[in-house]
């Protein structure tokens, strides 16, 4: 042990640590003055006593100090704190002893140290020492419990977002296969009964499949990038339904690079899609907005048929809420109205997550 270390272990205590040790000198004058041990009255000999009580106490602090600043990260310190204890109440008690006793003899009466008097400072000062020595200890035994259950906590939020995760390509493997062969079944379809109307959904199915396939595996996604499946997919609807169809998606060009969970805004779609009558020759009208209000990113649906009734809602829609309570917990929701007798709506309220400037080049 050299001084260097000395001095690093010594500026390594934190005021807190300080004022702690300090304490803990003054409930053992506290306890002396209890029992009876030191004057009824203010004396001399009282400050004298309050300060052996601090030397038996700052020893302590020092030592475990030094096994803070050598001790090897992740080991177990319990030995080494135990023998910072021994070694610190071999030299407080004989410290507190020497100084009642030169003080005694210079200020008061002269009067050697009995030897009961040195046992009784140095059992207590050795019962100080274990004392603290169990306190540190439980404290380490509850930081390491603590750290523990964080450890745990976080191999199981981590599991759990690898099984939302795994439900998300369970059902993007079911919805994208799917969705692929009835569109081209009706690009069949369509073919033989006007061969440019065929063409035309071909050409929207590639322009979907462009936007898709690059993050058709991937588990996270930007606004702008489910707006555009959603935009590619109700293309293709579009060229069913015709005129019979009209479409709109509102949203700000600062929203659109916000990060967003995929295969959220598409299964919506489609299920207002699914929900309508393709022999109706009413006019359907689709409006997609996203706006944010109070660091929450909000994305509404309008359907002027009933695609979004209360009373539509099924397996799908009950998926889709379950991801997002797995997903944000109870900080994100999936409302569906009806705002007129044959017209609905829903409305998704997710936390706004912002793009991360490292990864978008400093882009806001």
């Amino acid at each position: 042990m050299s001084a260097r270390s000395l001095r690093a272990a010594w500026a390594a205590i934190t005021p807190r640590q300080m004022a702690a040790t300090f304490l803990l000198g003054v409930a053992l004058f506290a306890y002396h003055a209890g029992a009876g041990l030191v004057g009824g009255e203010w004396s001399l000999g009282d400050l004298f006593v309050f300060v052996a009580d601090q030397i038996k106490a700052w020893p302590l602090l020092l030592a475990f100090a030094v096994v803070e600043h050598l001790a090897v990260p992740g080991a177990d310190r319990r030995r080494a704190y135990a023998l910072a204890a021994l070694v610190s109440t071999c030299i407080a008690a004989p410290l507190a002893v020497v100084w009642v006793s030169t003080m005694t003899n210079t200020f008061l009466r002269p009067a050697q140290p009995r030897i009961r008097f040195m046992i009784f400072t140095g059992i207590e000062t050795a019962m100080l020492g274990a004392a603290v020595l169990w306190i540190v200890n439980d404290r380490r035994r509850a930081q390491r419990a603590q750290a523990r259950m964080h450890r745990d906590e976080i191999e199981r939020i981590a599991a759990e977002k690898r099984s939302i995760e795994s439900d998300l390509q369970a059902m993007q493997a079911r919805v994208e296969p799917q969705f692929l062969f009835n569109t081209l079944t009706q690009v069949r379809e369509l073919y033989r009964a006007d061969r440019a109307s065929g063409m035309q959904m071909l050409d929207s199915l590639i322009t979907y499949l462009r936007a898709a396939m690059p993050k058709m595996r991937d588990t996270s996604s930007t606004v702008g990038q489910e707006l555009e499946l959603a935009g590619a997919y109700l293309d293709i609807v579009k060229v069913r339904l015709g005129d019979r169809l009209s479409y709109a998606i509102e949203c700000a060009a600062d929203l659109r690079e916000a990060r967003f969970a995929p295969m959220l805004v598409l299964p919506l779609v489609d299920h207002a899609m699914a929900s309508g009558d393709e022999h109706s020759s009413a006019v359907r009208s689709v409006r997609i907005h996203v706006e944010s209000s109070g660091g929450r990113l909000r994305l509404t649906i309008t359907d002027s048929g009933i695609g979004f009734g209360p009373e539509s809602s099924g397996e799908g829609i009950e998926r889709m809420r379950e991801r997002l309570a797995a997903l944000f917990a109870d900080r994100a929701t999936l409302d569906l109205e009806r705002t007129a007798p044959n017209a609905t709506r829903a409305t998704l309220r997710v936390p706004l997550e912002r793009p991360d400037p490292r990864t978008t080049g400093g882009a806001a």
